[in-house]
């Protein structure tokens, strides 16, 4: 394959469309032995990308142009409006607008809609004052975003600023509608809730924002650490 490379002495490398804008050290772009269609395009050094309101950033990125899905590398993060996040490895499918998260994932979300950890003291986060400026952390070993949802494995935490935390396996988030508010959170695989001193332990937790109920499955107890 033929390779076109563009680097400037110490000057960046600045691609810009209508809709996004590509910021890097080095650009090139791979040709098709046989023609003038370009195969794939990799930007490395201090990758920045923008679009439609978020920014993912990561030492290389290596755009597929046939299956337009970018994989980025060397500590990537995105930003949006209402959720940042992190990982070793993030694979955007621009298609079916997923995307996977892997090793090492960590991401913050807005409390408002979310489990509320802060149950015992019986206030909701849908009916909280002030709990649009409040986040809360989730880290995992992996992460498959999709429109109409969310999927975190492996070793699973889910923190509260207030000092509560959730435990589990598998934690799941569902949208009302593609991209829209979270309508219903399951956590399965020894599910932990701690809170002060109580420990809540099952095997599947499940909470819907519609009810603001949390039901807890699979032989649950609790019980107050001394």
């Amino acid at each position: 394959e033929d390779v076109a490379k563009r680097r400037l002495g110490n000057a960046r490398v600045r691609a810009q469309d209508e809709e996004s804008t590509l910021d890097c050290g080095i650009l090139k772009a791979f040709f098709e032995t046989s023609g003038n269609d370009v195969q794939r395009i990799e930007a490395s050094e201090n990758v920045s990308f923008e679009q439609a309101g978020a920014r993912t950033t990561a030492d290389k990125a290596v755009y597929s142009v046939t299956q337009d899905v970018v994989t980025l590398t060397g500590k990537p993060g995105w930003k949006t409006a209402d959720m940042e996040g992190s990982g070793e490895l993030l694979v955007i499918n621009n298609k079916t607008r997923e995307f996977q998260g892997e090793r090492d994932v960590k991401v913050k979300l807005p409390q408002q809609g979310m489990l509320p950890l802060d149950w015992q003291s019986g206030a909701s986060p849908t009916n909280t004052p002030g709990t649009t400026n409040r986040w809360i952390t989730i880290q995992s070993e992996s992460l498959n975003y999709r429109p109409t949802g969310a999927l975190f494995q492996g070793n699973v935490r889910v923190a509260d600023p207030q000092g509560a935390e959730l435990k589990c396996g598998r934690f799941t988030n569902s949208f009302s509608v593609p991209g829209g508010r979270v309508t219903g959170v399951m956590a399965e695989k020894n599910v932990e809730f701690k809170q002060g001193d109580l420990v809540v332990r099952g095997d599947k937790g499940t909470y819907q924002t519609n009810s603001d109920f949390i039901t807890l499955t699979g032989t649950p107890t609790w019980k107050t650490q001394q």
